[in-house]
């Protein structure tokens, strides 16, 4: 079981407490990335992300 498996448990059990929708693990990283990409900061998304380069954060 890979790292976000083993966090997605506990993540979903968290959610459904606090009464947001559902949505998965991964999904708050993506729009955090996508907030960060809008504000014009490329970079710092590309090493958040691990990207190692600008094509693939381009085409996230």
């Amino acid at each position: 079981m890979g790292r976000a498996g083993l966090a997605a448990g506990p993540f979903d059990r968290l959610a459904r407490r606090s009464g947001l929708p559902s949505i998965r693990f991964h999904d708050p990283r993506l729009g955090a990335a996508t907030v960060a990409l809008a504000a014009g900061v490329e970079k710092v998304v590309q090493e958040m992300l691990g990207h190692s380069s600008h094509t693939l954060t381009s085409a996230t």
